[in-house]
């Protein structure tokens, strides 16, 4: 941090990094409002966080990557049909069993997000399942 910003003071230094932190975990939290009220504003505004530009706008280069993926985290968390399509569109995961009702094919939406490894397209599948399965209360247990 004091590279980011050397003259400040290790206060200044520590409400950035509490930002931060706000910035990087509210995109999950989103996705369970949006799963418990079936909001689409909800579901607009992670897709828009998702977008690798509007994240580094958000919260600078070093840091937009994360904020891009708990975006699609907090979508797969949302489980609603809008949130499933981005991301059966944006990162290949086939999120829903159901038909997409246009021949199973999910149009590329013109969103570019940070690339997730194996390892967490296959966290997102299962927190997805979990939620749908178990309703998004099982998160917490």
């Amino acid at each position: 941090m004091p590279a980011v910003a050397p003259e400040s003071d290790g206060a200044s230094i520590q409400q950035f990094r509490i930002l931060l932190e706000i910035k990087l975990t509210a995109p999950k939290a989103l996705g369970i409002l949006a799963n418990r009220t079936h909001s689409s504003s909800a579901v607009d505004a992670l897709i828009g966080t998702a977008d690798i530009e509007n994240a580094r706008r958000l919260v600078g280069q070093a840091s937009a990557a994360n904020l891009s993926k708990n975006a699609i985290s907090g979508l797969s968390i949302a489980n609603t049909t809008e949130g499933n399509r981005f991301i059966n569109a944006t990162v290949g995961v086939q999120l829903e069993k159901k038909d997409t009702g246009n021949g199973g094919v999910v149009p590329n939406p013109k969103v570019k997000v940070a690339p997730l490894a194996p390892k967490e397209v296959e966290a997102l599948t299962k927190a997805n399942e979990q939620v749908r399965d178990f309703g998004v209360e099982s998160m917490f247990k």
